[in-house]
């Protein structure tokens, strides 16, 4: 007789869509944050959950689903990005195109536009071990205990790599303001 333990019930299509309908906005917005353009991270995203249904997983917990997910996506756009062999180069227009019921009006995806040129040009200048964790803390609002779960490191490094990357972008921004201030 099989150990009720090992037992775990497989994941049905109406799972899958249960978990689409929950998980596919944010990882959508992870994923074009790695790769810098819609179409590739739709492209991630739609694979993601093609192979999760496949593998079946079938996680105990919601959160080690929603790590498990977060960190397929992560490790798609890295290769994307190993693909192309550079850094992503964003398109804002693919931006403006991201389903959220909360942009209304041009003036509200124009501040949009600004403030993701901003945000993605300083973290350009910083680590990418450091860039994703503030991502995902910043964009994503991942704890630093579900951001420890994807990346599969311990929450005392996610913490460090966060302190680290924003007292770098601080020195940054301070540099821009005497800059700007000096003119």
């Amino acid at each position: 007789m099989p150990n009720r333990k090992n037992i775990r019930r497989q994941l049905t299509k109406s799972d899958l869509v249960a978990l689409i309908d929950l998980h596919r906005q944010a990882l959508l917005k992870n994923a074009f944050f790695i790769v810098g353009n819609l179409q590739d991270a739709e492209d991630i995203v739609q694979d993601v959950f093609v192979k999760f249904y496949r593998q079946s997983p079938a996680l105990d917990e919601a959160s080690k689903t929603k790590a498990y997910l977060y960190r397929m996506v992560n490790n798609a756009g890295i290769d994307v990005l190993r693909q192309r062999k550079q850094r992503p180069s964003v398109e804002i227009g693919s931006l403006l195109q991201l389903p959220d019921e909360k942009q209304n009006g041009w003036e509200k995806k124009r501040q949009i536009q600004n403030e993701f040129r901003r945000i993605s040009r300083l973290l350009e200048q910083i680590p990418e071990e450091q860039s994703a964790v503030i991502r995902m803390r910043a964009i994503d609002e991942l704890s630093f205990v579900e951001i420890a779960r994807i990346l599969q490191l311990p929450v005392t490094t996610v913490k460090s790599r966060f302190t680290y990357g924003i007292g770098k972008l601080r020195q940054k921004t301070e540099k821009e303001k005497e800059v700007h201030d000096g003119l």
